[in-house]
């Protein structure tokens, strides 16, 4: 999965592979969320504010899972 640098104070890398949507924060630490929609990702791309983004419309409301090992 190819993954986005973007510019936000809580995101540091955002990768999509549809039905993943791959987040890598600024702590370091790597989550995949499933069922995030192609457009959703793109959205997410386009938002001002990144966190905020992810923090309405995906956080809570699809599964994640953290990942242990980031390649």
């Amino acid at each position: 999965m190819q993954m986005l640098k973007v510019d936000s104070s809580v995101i540091a890398e955002i990768g999509y592979d549809e039905p993943y949507l791959r987040i890598k924060f600024t702590s370091g630490q790597t989550y995949d969320y499933i069922g995030v929609s192609q457009e959703q990702f793109k959205d997410l791309i386009k938002a001002p504010s990144k966190g905020k983004y992810f923090r309405e419309n995906i956080l809570d409301k699809y599964p994640g899972a953290r990942m242990t090992k980031y390649l």
